[in-house]
């Protein structure tokens, strides 16, 4: 198994694996100290350390205001599962669950990729193992899993049926208003007035 951090031009961090995971992912926890980041597994509470250090200049993504990591898996070169975990950095805990399962956010994240790094390696001294996991192809051109795309679309499809709609009062004269429909304005209230002490003159 190999898997890469991810960094977008937002500032937002990604994990993508080249294969499925036995155990659910619960959160990604970062060591400032050591550079390293851990995988937890929520049921069982175990935990898989990666075995490469993140450099430097990327460490500096990893602070108190990033809540979650977006995290990802192929199989069979394909994105087959995506979305968000809690990310704990260092002593920095969020409060509350802050993962997600939003596949939309992870596919947006992707799209704006800027550079990253290997994280984790089977082989560590294997030189061809250094290549990214997508194998060259750009994050936002990678394919998805015929099963993930269907979960997208309804994903998308209940996002856009929850979207608030709003209907304003239709204006009838003197006010009146459909049957059981919003109280309509009655603008003949509304006449406009002299300034004061026009009307003495």
């Amino acid at each position: 198994m190999q898997i890469d951090l991810l960094i977008s031009s937002r500032g937002e961090l990604g994990l993508l694996s080249s294969d499925m995971m036995s155990q659910k992912v619960s959160a990604v926890i970062y060591s400032p100290e050591e550079a390293s980041l851990t995988l937890e597994y929520g049921q069982s509470m175990d935990t898989l350390p990666l075995n490469v250090a993140v450099a430097t200049h990327l460490g500096t993504y990893f602070h108190d205001e990033q809540y979650s990591i977006h995290i990802g898996f192929m199989k069979d070169g394909k994105l087959a599962k995506a979305g968000q975990v809690k990310l704990i950095t260092g002593d920095f805990t969020p409060f509350g669950d802050t993962s997600s399962e939003s596949i939309s956010s992870f596919m947006d994240f992707m799209e704006h990729v800027t550079e990253g790094q290997a994280v984790h390696r089977d082989d560590v001294a294997d030189e061809g193992s250094n290549s990214s996991v997508t194998g060259g192809v750009s994050p936002a051109a990678l394919a998805m899993a015929p099963q993930l795309k269907q979960e997208l679309k309804l994903e998308r499809s209940q996002t856009l049926q929850n979207v608030p709609r709003f209907t304003p009062p239709s204006l009838t004269p003197g006010g009146s208003s459909a049957p059981g429909g919003p109280q309509n304005l009655d603008l003949s209230k509304f006449q406009p007035k002299p300034p004061k002490g026009e009307s003495d003159k």
